[in-house]
Parts: structure tokens; sequence; C-alpha cells
């Protein structure tokens, strides 16, 4: 019973302590005291002492709270505000302050912060770190509730933020500092946390451990490391991110591009380091629109206009949705060819990327190993593609691109080496009875603000040569033949095929016309000449030729017969409208006929029936 009496006088003691506490401590406080005490801390930050409006109030909450309404700090500079904020409250220990009289704040809330931080043209910000750094402060704890951030830097570009609510814990130099709240940045709410151990490694330029996480709408991103302060911010460790959208994460930071169905869902998974405003990417793992590449990247972000470089090696590249969107932007511009033409300006970053694939996806077409690069520089696009084995042959090519002007323009030059027609033609949807190997160059430049004007700019040319080639439905072969004795049947001529030994034919391209100046093909007993112009605009061919038996070749006549031709129908499907009327009155199979011409009209690449 005793016991229980002294326990219960000294739990009334305490109470009784913690009572006087609580009325004296408030009397102890001196109002410009904590004043000083924070605009010594604020000092720390702004270089610019603190004032306020209004009477500042004291009380437990359950702390020892003092708090001023309508704070003002000052920036470092004094030629503007750094923070006004609607109220600032101090923690005040009890201990110190009874018994030494210290008023050294422990934690601060700003309630609804406007915060204005600014880096002028010469590069110097108005703001400085907290004195926590060094460890002159005992402040452990900070918090900001609904606050607002903006940002401008020396070249003008602004970020504003709102809806800051942070709490920063940061015990001491020797312990771990942490960081975690919510922000709004473009109608978008991200949630983030970050903590950094032994601060007095970091200040001292060595190595502390550094955790940040961040997840969004837009994206989410972690990283698992060290940080530096050594020549500058240093951080090594690993790096995971995902976005949903490229296109729209690239609106967010003012590079507007328009919807589509490329530069969507991306990820990478990597090691990074940053030094010198550059971050690397070392052994990352790169998915973009479903495809996965391995390789190494790196960002800089020290000028006004990033730079990336890198690169990548993927197993398989899809470049379906790509094609269709250049198909697309095509066939936008076509619909109304005199408005100007609506291109991305490409002038935001500067990318110079190295790429290459085992195998390369186009819609239902499938290619062997592709290696190009890309480089965007200035707004400036160019394109090299190495090699991309095709249809048992090989494609190299360069394209360029300039469409940060008034006047966008462009070229490409290609080659086409050891090309398998028989398998490319149908491949691309024409109904190809042409087989053959063919070798070809081309070189193709424009300029304009519109379709038309583009299409009305479009100047070049190139070669084809084909050699061991068929042309079904159409035997020449037997016209060869046949020409020694004068004899030939319709069935002869249209159920054959045409085998040549090379053809060759040099083509120009001139605003919209397609010229043919001289094509030559040979073969066993004729020869065939072809030239013409036809328009790029319209889908009909227009050509003329002629086939000439006997001349020069190994089945003679004396004199050599000329059978010209025309060639009709469209590109994917070409005809041919020769004029056999002169073996036809020689031959004792058929009757003579006054025009040969439409009547053994056959298609040049569809077999006879």
């Amino acid at each position: 019973m005793g016991l229980m009496k002294r326990l219960a006088l000294l739990l009334a003691g305490l109470l009784a302590l913690v009572g006087f506490f609580m009325v004296l401590a408030p009397r102890l406080v001196s109002i410009e005291g904590v004043r000083r005490s924070l605009a010594h801390e604020i000092a720390g930050w702004s270089g610019r002492a603190l004032t306020f409006d209004g009477t500042p109030t004291v009380a437990f909450t359950p702390y020892l709270t003092v708090t001023f309404p309508r704070v003002v700090i000052g920036s470092k500079t004094g030629q503007e505000t750094l923070v006004v904020m609607d109220s600032l409250s101090a923690e005040i220990p009890i201990l110190p302050l009874i018994f030494g009289g210290q008023i050294e704040p422990s934690a601060f809330d700003f309630e609804r912060p406007v915060f204005h931080f600014a880096v002028d043209g010469d590069g110097t910000a108005n703001w400085t770190l907290p004195r926590g750094l060094d460890a002159t402060s005992r402040v452990a704890r900070l918090s900001i509730t609904d606050g607002t951030i903006g940002y401008a830097d020396q070249r003008g570009r602004s970020i504003d933020i709102s809806g800051v609510n942070v709490v920063l814990n940061w015990p001491g130099p020797t312990e771990t500092a942490s960081i975690k709240g919510s922000a709004s940045w473009m109608g978008e709410t991200a949630e983030f946390s970050a903590s950094i151990g032994a601060l007095s490694e970091f200040i001292a330029g060595r190595p502390a451990m550094l955790r940040a996480a961040i997840t969004s709408a837009p994206l989410r991103a972690s990283f698992n490391g060290t940080v530096q302060n050594l020549d500058g911010l240093t951080s090594s460790g690993q790096l995971s991110a995902s976005v949903p959208s490229i296109r729209h994460l690239a609106d967010l930071f003012g590079w507007r591009m328009k919807d589509g169905a490329t530069l969507g869902a991306a990820s990478i998974q990597s090691s990074a380091e940053l030094i010198r405003g550059t971050v690397s990417l070392g052994a990352a793992t790169v998915v973009l629109d479903g495809n996965e590449g391995e390789g190494a990247l790196s960002l800089d972000l020290r000028t006004a206009r990033p730079g990336l470089q890198g690169t990548l090696a993927f197993d398989a590249l899809d470049l379906s949705a790509y094609a269709a969107a250049i198909d697309a932007a095509i066939e936008t511009a076509r619909a109304t060819p005199d408005m100007p033409l609506d291109w991305p300006k490409l002038d935001q970053v500067d990318v110079d990327l190295r790429l290459s694939a085992n195998r390369l996806l186009i819609g239902t077409r499938r290619f062997g190993r592709t290696a190009a690069s890309a480089a965007l520089r200035g707004g400036r696009l160019d394109i090299a593609v190495g090699e991309m084995q095709l249809y048992g042959g090989r494609l190299s090519a360069n394209f360029s691109a300039t469409m940060n002007d008034d006047t966008p323009s462009a070229s490409l030059q290609g080659r086409f080496d050891q090309i398998d027609l028989g398998t490319a033609l149908p491949d691309m949807n024409w109904t190809s009875k042409l087989d053959g190997t063919a070798t070809a160059t081309i070189g193709l430049s424009t300029h304009g603000a519109s379709w038309n004007a583009l299409v009305g700019a479009l100047s070049g040319g190139g070669s084809l040569t084909v050699t061991q080639g068929t042309i079904g439905g159409l035997g020449l072969d037997a016209l060869a033949a046949a020409a020694a004795s004068g004899k030939v049947t319709t069935g002869a001529l249209t159920n054959g095929a045409t085998r040549f030994s090379s053809a060759k034919g040099d083509f120009t391209v001139q605003s919209t016309v397609l010229s043919v100046k001289s094509a030559t093909i040979n073969g066993s007993g004729y020869r065939a000449n072809l030239s013409g112009d036809t328009p790029l605009r319209d889908p009909d061919l227009s050509m003329d030729g002629e086939v000439v038996i006997g001349d020069g070749t190994a089945v003679t006549t004396t004199p050599p017969r000329r059978v010209p031709f025309a060639i009709n129908g469209t590109w994917q499907n070409p005809t041919l409208l020769p004029d056999f009327s002169a073996f036809l009155r020689r031959s004792d199979a058929e009757p003579a006929t006054s025009s040969g011409i439409g009547h053994f009209t056959r298609s040049l690449f569809t077999p006879a029936r």
C-alpha cells in the first residue's frame, strides 16, 4: 500500500511538473528571440531576413510551438521575394529553453507557401542550401502544406508545381535524411520519396547512399545507388523507369507532339551514372512500342537542347506502326495538297543513335539483319541504312530531311544489290510474273511547303539492271524462233515466257514525270528497246517500245523483224499491247488481221490461262 501511495505521489508530481512547464514555458519564450533564431536559420537558405505581419502565437500543439502569420522571406539577390506563406510554425525544444534559455527551433511547418526560385542570366541562384548541411542547425524536420513552387532558369524557361505536400526529416549530419510527399504539375499528380544517408559523408565529398522513387500516371521511376559532392553533383546506381506514353510525357515538358500509334509505352532498366550534367546508362534494357533492345545510352543535360547518344541492338525490330504513321501523314498531305505541311520541327532535342536488328518487320514483310544510324541535330534528320538484308540481296540508303523552317526539304540516295524479283515483287503486292536478279540505284531530292510543292520540286534519277530473268505471259522466245519459219500462233505467243539474259535502263524524275530515255532487254534471238514518259501522279502507264527479231542475235532474219508495242495498265499490274500483225499475215495457223494491237493484250506479270 505504501508503494502505491509513493507511485501515486510521484505521478502527481510529474503531472504537476508538466503542468508547470506548460504554464511557464510560453512565458519564457521571447517572440523577438524566436524571430531572430528563425531569421538566422532562414538566412542560411536565402541570405535575407525574415519578416511577418500580425501577432505571433505561442502554444503547445502538443509541442511548444510559435506561429508567425503572413511570413515573407527575401531572396539571396534581394531583387525579389523567395517565399511568401500564410504562416510559419516553429517547434521549440523545452529543455534547452528551461535550463539554458536557448531558443533553437527543431522543426518548421510552412502553411501554403509560394516559392520563387530563379537563376539569373549569369547563372546565379537566388537561394542557398540550408544551414543543416554544415551541422550548425538543430532543425530536424520541415513540412510544407499545400505549397507552390515556381522555378525559372537563366534562359527564361519556367516550371510551376502546385499542391506540394512534403515532410523532410533531417535528424543530423551522420544519420539518414528522408523526404516524402506529393505534388502536381501540368495537371498530373505525383508521389515521391527519397533518402540520403550520412550527410557528413556527402558534405566531405565522399559517396553517400541515395534512394529515390516517383510514382505518377505519366512516369514511374526509381533509383538506388550513391551520390557524391565531388566537382559538382555525381551519382551512380541502378535506374528503373517506365512511361505509358512518350508522347504524353514530351507534351508535359513542352515538346508538343500529335497523337499517334508510335512513341507510346517505354521502359528502361539500366545502371546509371551522373557526372557533370551527363547521364550515362550502361548495360541498358530498353523497351519501346513493344521492341526490346540492349545497349548503352547517354543524355547530356548541360545545354538548352538535350542531347541523346547511344547504341541499341534488337533481336527483332517491328517498324509496322512507324511505316503506317508515315503512310497516314502522306495521305493527310495528299488530301489537302496546297495546304502548308504540318511536319514536326524536330528541334527540341539532339539525337545520335546507332541501331541494329537481326530481324526487321514491316507489316507482313520480314527482312534480315539490318544496321542503321539516325542523327537529329538542329531540326535536321539524317538516317543511314548501312545494310539491310532483303529478298536474297541487300539495301543501303541515306535519307536526309530538314523540317525546322518554312520550306521543308528532303533527299534520298539508295542502292539495291542482288534482289530476287521473283520473291520481292509478290511480297510488295505486285501481281508479278517477273523474276530475275536486280541491282538498282536511285537518287531523289525535293523541297516545298505543301504536298504539291514537294511533288513539283521532285527531281533525280537512277538505273536498273536485271540479269537472268523471265517475263511470264508472253513468248517472245517463241516469236524469235518462229521468225525464221514465218509462222507464229497465238498460243505460242500468249502462253509462253520471255527469257532474257539482261535488262538495263536509266530513268530520270522531274516534277511529276518519270522518263525512261533508253532501256534495253537482251534475250536469245531478240532485243527489245523501251522508252517513254509517264506521269507519277497518274497510276496509268504509258510507254512505247520495239522488239527487234534477228538483228545481232542468235536467230537471224532478213531483214530483221520489228514488233512495236505499248505498255499500259498500272504500276502494280502493267500490260503489254504488241502488234503482231506482220507475223500473223505470214502465219499458216492464223488468219490475217488488219491490226493485232489489243488482240493479244496480256498482262506483263500475269500468267496466261
